[in-house]
């Protein structure tokens, strides 16, 4: 109609003029302006149609009863996108232009390597550091600390922590070589709450992580540690998923 036609055009007029106030190049830009009755699955659509290789967007930060019952487009495109994505709370009072403390979650699962990818290819653009972060769980260690011993065990905090943390190393080495201002740790504790309170300490600019995409009632049931973070975190977050498209694989190939 008329008046959709309208609004996309003044919806577009302010988003170039923001841009530009901001002091980002407008020219050769495409503004795409949608009216669906859904906006999480179209804005998945569009990421997807035009293969987009990084998708931003802000995030309320809702928590409780609401959230649940009512979702959120912040988190549902998180889980979904087709490649990495780059949540910034608006209450947020700076923008950090170029980071230089980043903080990067590994879970030590089969897509921990992405995460490093993603993490190394922005160090190395910024010359930033790299914190990067696992939270053993307590008191009971997955099988996977136990050098493929085939069952979950029960075994010292000190030897969890060396294991992991030499697990870390390796991972690093492989990923991104030597050099490179790296640094791993190991905490204990609940994973969001962990890594949170780490890179406000730390005063990391931007936290990379891993989504595996869960969804569902165990997403409603359980959350995820993805989920928590972007909802809270005090700085940016780039989320990088266990599928779709990534800007580093050929890089790292």
């Amino acid at each position: 109609t008329a008046a959709r036609e309208e609004l996309s055009k003044a919806a577009e007029r302010q988003l170039r003029e923001s841009a530009q106030e901001l002091g980002i190049p407008t020219e050769g830009t495409v503004v795409a302006v949608r009216h669906p009755s859904a906006i999480a699955p179209a804005s998945l659509d569009y990421a997807e149609a035009q293969e987009v290789d990084l998708f931003g967007m802000g995030t309320h930060g809702r928590r409780g009863v609401r959230r649940v019952l009512m979702g959120s487009v912040a988190e549902e495109v998180v889980r979904k996108a087709p490649c990495p994505v780059l949540t910034y709370h608006p209450e947020l009072e700076t923008a950090i232009e170029r980071p230089q403390k980043l903080v990067a979650a590994l879970d030590l699962s089969d897509h921990s390597v992405k995460v490093v990818q993603h993490a190394g290819a922005l160090a190395r653009l910024y010359h930033a550091s790299v914190d990067f972060v696992h939270v053993l769980p307590q008191p009971h260690y997955p099988a996977s600390y136990e050098l493929g011993s085939g069952a979950a065990i029960y075994v010292d905090g000190p030897e969890a922590a060396r294991r992991v943390k030499d697990a870390m190393n390796d991972l690093v080495r492989e990923a991104l070589g030597d050099g490179g201002d790296y640094h791993v740790h190991v905490l204990r504790g609940d994973a969001a709450q962990k890594l949170l309170e780490f890179a406000e300490e730390n005063d990391g600019d931007l936290i990379v992580l891993a989504s595996h995409g869960m969804t569902g009632l165990s997403h409603v049931l359980l959350g995820s540690v993805a989920d928590k973070v972007v909802r809270q975190a005090e700085c940016p977050v780039l989320t990088v998923h266990s599928f779709g498209r990534s800007w580093v694989e050929e890089d790292a190939a």
